[in-house]
């Protein structure tokens, strides 16, 4: 399977920072067209120099820009709709879907790397292992933190369940027995 070559580097991305920063503000802003934001790059470049940017090549870099913009935005957005949902509950089956989706992006890339699709970095090997490795961490820490939730709130309804059942009169044998059965959920 051949492997896919790097785009190489936008002309823009080559420009003097100020430069740089210059289109993407003016790109950002969407008050100026192609053709004006071309026309005060130009000019910029021409006082320090350089060649001027082509039409296409700026064409091509706001192309690119707004469909990594768009991706952002997406992901943010999806962000924005977990981090609210975790909000509400952040130990509840959300937190535990969130873990299942960062293992399945490993496993992606895992298999991607291992297929030859994508050269594997040790680096992001490694923080790909250490990141499952918390994940899985993060999974036993919560899991106990839950049992022990219940175990407290099953002592909790037991007592109460003492004080009110000899309020109303039942025997201290049914009075364990519900107990125990209250108990036993919590295990």
């Amino acid at each position: 399977m051949a492997r896919q070559t790097k785009p190489r580097p936008s002309r823009i991305e080559a420009l003097p920072l100020p430069v740089q920063e210059l289109v993407n503000r003016l790109l950002r802003e969407g008050a100026t067209t192609q053709r004006e934001i071309l026309a005060i790059v130009n000019k910029e470049l021409d006082k320090l120099g350089q060649d001027p940017l082509s039409r296409s090549g700026l064409n091509r870099y706001a192309v690119r820009m707004e469909q990594v913009g768009q991706r952002l935005r997406q992901a943010r957005g999806v962000a924005r709709l977990w981090i609210d949902r975790l909000g509400q509950e952040p130990e509840g089956d959300v937190g535990r879907l969130l873990n299942e989706i960062v293992r399945t992006m490993a496993f992606d890339f895992a298999t991607k790397a291992a297929e030859g699709e994508e050269p594997i970095d040790p680096q992001m090997l490694r923080a790909l292992a250490v990141t499952v490795e918390r994940l899985e961490q993060a999974a036993r820490t919560s899991a106990e933190r839950e049992r022990v939730i219940r175990k407290d709130l099953a002592e909790q309804a037991a007592g109460k369940v003492q004080e009110t059942a000899r309020k109303a009169g039942l025997s201290d044998e049914t009075i364990e027995q519900i107990q125990r059965d209250i108990l036993g959920l919590a295990s």
